[in-house]
């Protein structure tokens, strides 16, 4: 049975919404004993608490129940309980996935909860149901508060703590073989397996503007040890800072970011780059975005000033958004870019194409997995080459990543992930294989 979209939404954040009607609410004939019936008198008595408690009871008896599981998401809803709102109605959904009316409650149940991607990825998806006038009215306004919660969380200031720990089966990223040519290699050229420390710290920074404009900045400095492999021991910093425009649901970004990094104490890299993005929202269920980066890469010792380059890349992305009843994201991103040598000599010049495919669910309303698989193809173009040959590296990589919010404690978060690369090349001096597992836990404060 489908009940209609419920008879009032009071929308706390928007000054001046008034209850809407539709039409009554029609339930399956029973008598005055029906619970069903019972909690729907007390919902319309707005004694949603009543309603809770008389049918929290009967959920290992009713639950599964399309009319049972919609009229427990209310009552948990008008209670204050909106997290069990959002699992009990999710059930109805799962049955039914046109049931409009527990769409809407699922929606405000997102909302309440506090999971805004959540409750606008509902709302949007409901606006292309042709709904009624006054549920029309009633969406818009509860995505404008959204939008005012968008707007006030970016004017913040949040730091964060990072400690990580694991295992790198190829922390320098290098062949396995210990001779090259009939030279024998540098041992810290070969595969050297290491256990790591992470630690870093940094900051993330966002001011809003009445004209939906924003300064997004952020910032990050951290260290890896590497006990047995410690001349790679890395200190990295990077510096970024962006503006963004957003418009409907259209966003444009443009940006600057610097990054640099000591290897085993000494200065090792600098990067300085120009971003550019334009992302797009339609459909209310897919996202396509453009970007850009023009970036000069310096490298600091003498010796290795022979791979300076001017790099290039730009990327297209396809995703859709809020799959399922674990508001599952699916996506693709094509790459293109290349690398133009500062040294006439240099063999670094290089053509690249690559692709990614990406994944993430959520688990829970604190749990999220992620996955992707991605390959990279880069020529290098430029004379005299790598040793008489036109060199050519066939990348692939694969990473699957979790974290769980608020764990240990409200403010924490862990992500344990793996992710493995492994590098094919016509020269064999840059062929590897680098598995990496870790465990990384964040403490975020204001």
């Amino acid at each position: 049975m489908r009940y209609p979209i419920r008879a009032a939404f009071l929308l706390a954040l928007v000054a001046g919404l008034t209850a809407i009607a539709t039409s009554p609410t029609v339930f399956a004939a029973g008598t005055s004993d029906d619970p069903l019936q019972q909690a729907r008198g007390l919902l319309d008595a707005h004694q949603g608490d009543a309603a809770y408690q008389l049918l929290v009871p009967l959920e290992s008896q009713l639950g599964g129940s399309e009319d049972y599981d919609y009229m427990l998401g209310l009552a948990a809803l008008d209670s204050g309980h909106a997290s069990e709102a959002v699992f009990s109605l999710e059930r109805v959904l799962a049955v039914d996935p046109a049931f409009l009316g527990a769409r809407m409650e699922l929606a405000r149940a997102r909302y309440e909860s506090g999971d805004a991607p959540g409750a606008r990825s509902q709302f949007q998806y409901l606006l292309t149901q042709s709904p009624p006038e006054s549920t029309r009215n009633v969406i818009e306004q509860y995505l404008a508060a959204l939008d005012q919660r968008r707007a006030a969380s970016r004017n913040q200031l949040r730091g964060f703590f990072d400690a990580g720990a694991g295992y790198d089966s190829n922390a320098n990223g290098a062949t396995s073989n210990n001779q090259f040519l009939g030279f024998t290699l540098d041992p810290r050229n070969v595969e050297a397996h290491s256990s790591f420390v992470e630690l870093a710290a940094g900051f993330n920074q966002s001011v809003g503007f009445t004209n939906g404009a924003a300064l997004v900045s952020s910032g990050r400095l951290g260290h890896r040890f590497n006990p047995d492999a410690n001349f790679i021991d890395l200190t990295a910093g990077s510096l970024a800072s962006q503006l963004q425009w957003s418009w409907g649901g259209t966003r444009l970004d443009f940006g600057a970011a610097a990054d640099f990094d000591w290897l085993d104490g000494a200065s090792h890299q600098r990067s300085v780059a120009l971003d550019l993005g334009l992302n797009r929202s339609f459909a209310a269920v897919w996202q396509f975005g453009i970007d850009a980066r023009a970036a000069t890469v310096r490298f600091q010792e003498s010796a290795l000033a022979v791979m300076d380059v001017d790099r290039w890349l730009a990327a297209v992305s396809l995703s859709r958004v809020g799959i399922g009843e674990h508001q599952g994201r699916v996506g693709i991103a094509l790459l293109l870019g290349g690398d133009d040598a500062r040294r006439s000599a240099s063999p670094y010049g290089n053509e690249r194409a690559g692709a990614r495919l990406y994944s993430s669910w959520s688990m829970s309303q604190s749990a999220s997995l992620y996955g992707e698989v991605a390959y990279l193809d880069t020529n290098f173009k430029d004379t005299p080459g790598f040793f008489g040959v036109d060199r050519a590296d066939r990348q692939w990589s694969a990473l699957v990543a979790t974290e769980y919010q608020n764990w240990p404690g409200k403010g924490w978060s862990l992500a344990p992930r793996i992710r493995y690369v492994k590098s094919n090349s016509n020269i064999s001096l840059y062929e590897f294989d680098r598995v990496e597992a870790a465990v990384f836990l964040r403490r975020a404060f204001r």
